[in-house]
């Protein structure tokens, strides 16, 4: 199995007029960058056979544009509560074991990402930047330190501002 760690795309400033953290959108940009990216990316070995994502706008709206450059159907994306903010990386573990596929897309936020994918390939650090991806390969189950990362990028490495 393998696991795609998906940081947001970039959204609108933390704090804004009248909104909320978890009301926060993609802004225009970000949704082009992270498009352009997964565009450039995409491959029969990087498709996803699921989309999890944190229920906070800008995830949702990061998985949604994920699942349209990928094509895949509405069932193949929801809102995974294990992946709102703050949520250890061992609780999300517990939570996505049972799931029986190839490819597993989780979407979320910083800092839980990158603790995630340490906890995964058993430790390390990673600078996740708004869109970046981690690919996470794993030989049986799915636990903590037996994880192998294949590749990391960023939008930035790939896609022109």
């Amino acid at each position: 199995m393998q696991i795609l760690v998906i940081r947001h795309a970039p959204a609108e400033d933390a704090v804004f007029p009248g909104g909320s953290d978890s009301t926060r959108e993609l802004t225009p940009k970000g949704r082009k960058l992270f498009a352009e990216f997964v565009e450039r990316l995409v491959k029969p070995a990087f498709v996803p056979d699921l989309v999890l994502n944190s229920p906070l706008v800008r995830t949702v709206q990061t998985a949604e544009i994920l699942a349209q450059v990928t094509n895949l159907r509405p069932d193949q994306v929801r809102i995974e509560s294990l992946l709102a903010p703050g949520i250890p990386a061992a609780r999300i573990v517990s939570g996505i074991e049972s799931i029986q596929v190839n490819r597993l897309a989780l979407v979320a936020h910083n800092p839980d990402v990158g603790l995630l994918a340490s906890y995964l390939i058993g430790g390390g650090s990673f600078d996740f930047k708004k869109g970046s991806i981690a690919c996470i390969e794993f030989s049986g189950p799915v636990a903590s330190g037996v994880g192998r990362l294949v590749w990391f990028a960023s939008p930035k490495l790939i896609v022109q501002d």
